[in-house]
Formats: C-alpha cells, sequence, structure tokens
C-alpha cells in the first residue's frame, strides 16, 4: 500500500472490494492507498493505510456521532452529526474540521475548516450495483496529517448515511399503516 501524503495527483477514487461486499478500496494513480471494510453491519468500521490501521466506531441512538481509534485503543478523532448529515470532526490535537453538503449540487460533500477552506472533496456515485466514488484532495490538505484516514473517514460517513436514508425509505415503504 503506497502512501498519499502529498499526492502528485489529488484525484482519488474509490470501489467496492473485490473478496468482501462491505468493504471499499481507495485508489490513486491504480495503486491502492487505503481500504476500508465494515463490520457488524455498520456498527464498525476498520480502516488501513500505509500510515497505520485505525477503528471507526458508529453510534447511532443517543447522539449520532462516529469515534476513531487506533488498534491500542488511543482515541484519534470524533465526528458529531448535526442536521442534516452535517457535522464536526473533533481532532484529537483540538483542530476542529466541518463537514457541509453543497448547496448547488447535493451529492457532492466536503471537509472543511472553520474558515470555510475546503480540504477535501467527496463525488459518490450509486449506480445500485456498486457504490463507487472520488475524492479530491484540496492544496489545504497537506497540512493535516494522514489526509488519507479523512479521506476513508468521509466515505465511511457517506455509507452511513446512505445506509440510514435506505432504512428510512425501507420503513417508510412497507409500514403496514
Amino acid at each position: 500500500m503506497k502512501s498519499i501524503q502529498h499526492p502528485d495527483n489529488p484525484d482519488l477514487i474509490w470501489r467496492r472490494g473485490m473478496t468482501f461486499h462491505k468493504s471499499f478500496n481507495l485508489i490513486s494513480q491504480d495503486n491502492v492507498v487505503g481500504r476500508l471494510r465494515f463490520e457488524q453491519g455498520l456498527k464498525t468500521s476498520l480502516a488501513e493505510t500505509a500510515e497505520g490501521k485505525w477503528i471507526f466506531r458508529n453510534t447511532y441512538l443517543t447522539s449520532p456521532h462516529i469515534s476513531v481509534w487506533t488498534p491500542n485503543h488511543e482515541f484519534v478523532a470524533m465526528f458529531e452529526v448535526n442536521r442534516f448529515g452535517r457535522g464536526t470532526l473533533l481532532i484529537q490535537d483540538g483542530r476542529r474540521m466541518k463537514w457541509e453538503k453543497a448547496k448547488k449540487n447535493h451529492d457532492e460533500w466536503y471537509f472543511q475548516n472553520l474558515v470555510d477552506e475546503r480540504i477535501i472533496k467527496f463525488l459518490p456515485q450509486n449506480d445500485r450495483k456498486r457504490v463507487r466514488g472520488s475524492a479530491y484532495l484540496y492544496p489545504e490538505s497537506h497540512k493535516y496529517l494522514n489526509c488519507t484516514l479523512f479521506v476513508l473517514l468521509g466515505l465511511n460517513i457517506i455509507s452511513v448515511l446512505e445506509a440510514g436514508r435506505n432504512i428510512k425509505l425501507i420503513t417508510e415503504k412497507h409500514t403496514p399503516w
């Protein structure tokens, strides 16, 4: 697996993994730079990059959030969901990033800093047969360590939001009253 700390090509794509239906590969210039695998439904996700491994714990009940941990149980970050899927990422070193949806193109999502400079753009594509999409690293992303981790976290957030929307649609369609 290769690192994308200082990418020559800031464009990334993600595709569903070949071996597991609940896994994704993050690809840059035909090289796998990250993997994301869902376990226990969508409750836990395992992320892997050249820089390390992380665990995403997705919690839905009282206050929806996603916490990021190392395999050694060290806290890395917490994503807190606000209204309409937007939210705030609280990083262990005290920095914050916002998770926002584009105003014009409703399929675009962004991590951006608190002065609204975009850091990473996400363009998910779901054609029923396979989930895939792309991500773009803005020049501002070089200021953040492990930007591959944040791309995988964004993919995790999109997957959880999409699953929540599908669950809501299924329950609305099949309600007997």
